[in-house]
């Protein structure tokens, strides 16, 4: 059987206040018919299917129109509830909706629903931390490595049967992290870390949580990462689904397929002169999702309408120059320590990106002799 895995949909996002819902529409679109061309039986969602836990009433739609298709061509869909959803409102409908296809849990209630699609049983375990473990199975978990062995040793395999586990954690292999970008959630000093070895007896592992693509500790442990581009960290990766052969013995095969986005999010440093020059350069589209970072070192009026007359989808716009980076060495403290001519220079430097020229220091000394 074969089946694709994805996960990080965080549907309803908004990044830097502008909505992806377009985007996200388009990434489902080219995903079901991924699925339909390579006659997927399955299709895996490792988590965050929203945004948050109250997702807005146009993301749930784009869900259900989703899902709805996918049941309608014959496949089956399997998802768990990450960090970012109400693992109750994902779940709802749960027993209902499996036996149409559609497996979806909810929160960890001391047991691991099971869904057996071809030769494999899929195991989905939502997002869990000690507590949850803890009030489901009444057993103490010093942390997240512990409770989610604790969750996994309720899985009893079937003999001759393939076994797949959804699931959305943060996962390392002997403490070495997996690549990471600043739109995920982790926790200070790496607390909710799992290793890896609590899923040696799984033949695929299918991870959400991480957006960018990569395996962690074996290539059948992976991370889907997430389908579209979430913030301008994630500007370096190449986002793809995995497309999964799973046979009736030997390893899985893993096949990754690049996604084909129309709008994405692009990072440029330039002065405002060059910026055409730099986008055709690099092939950025006129219409992308812009992070700008001026390095003009005289002041511009009005930068960002102008830099919205080369990309008018920029969202992030920085200046990087002498003005910006020099801090004068004046604090607070120091204010009242300095004559009014140091003062002056500190200022001057710090607007002009250079000290005042020994012409200009006469000046100023002339000046404010003048005034005393």
């Amino acid at each position: 059987m074969r089946f694709i895995h994805t996960g990080d949909l965080h549907l309803g996002k908004r990044v830097h206040e502008q909505s992806m819902l377009d985007e996200q529409r388009e990434a489902l679109a080219f995903i079901t018919d991924t699925a339909k061309r390579e006659k997927a039986d399955a299709l895996v969602i490792a988590g965050d299917v929203y945004d948050r836990s109250v997702p807005p009433v146009e993301a749930v739609e784009l869900f259900d129109d989703f899902i709805t298709e996918l049941e309608s061509a014959g496949i089956a869909v399997v998802a768990v509830p990450g960090n970012h959803d109400s693992a109750e409102r994902v779940g709802y409908g749960g027993r209902i909706l499996g036996k149409h296809g559609v497996y979806v849990s909810g929160e960890y209630d001391g047991t691991l629903a099971r869904a057996r699609i071809g030769c494999a049983d899929f195991w989905l375990l939502p997002f869990v931390r000690p507590a949850v473990v803890a009030k489901a199975t009444g057993k103490t978990c010093a942390d997240f490595d512990e409770c989610v062995r604790a969750a996994l040793s309720g899985a009893e395999f079937s003999p001759g049967r393939r076994n797949v586990l959804v699931a959305h954690q943060f996962v390392t292999a002997a403490g070495v992290s997996p690549l990471r970008s600043d739109s995920e959630t982790v926790s200070v000093g790496g607390v909710d870390n799992v290793d890896v070895s609590a899923f040696d007896a799984f033949d695929y592992v299918a991870l959400g949580h991480i957006h960018g693509p990569q395996s962690v500790g074996r290539c059948t442990v992976r991370y889907a990462g997430s389908p579209l581009y979430y913030s301008f960290s994630e500007c370096p990766q190449t986002k793809s689904i995995a497309l999964v052969e799973l046979n009736e013995t030997g390893d899985p095969e893993v096949r990754l397929i690049p996604m084909k986005l129309g709008r994405r999010l692009h990072e440029i440093r330039c002065t405002l002169a060059d910026m055409k020059k730099a986008a055709a350069e690099r092939g950025i589209p006129a219409d992308s999702y812009m992070h700008v970072t001026l390095t003009d070192e005289e002041e511009i009026i009005n930068a960002i309408d102008k830099v919205r007359e080369v990309f008018p989808n920029t969202l992030l716009l920085d200046f990087d120059n002498a003005r910006r980076n020099y801090s004068g060495g004046t604090s607070p403290a120091s204010v009242n320590e300095k004559s009014a001519e140091e003062l002056f220079s500190d200022f001057y430097e710090m607007q002009c990106g250079a000290p005042l020229s020994a012409e200009q220091t006469a000046l100023l000394r002339e000046v404010t002799e003048v005034g005393e």
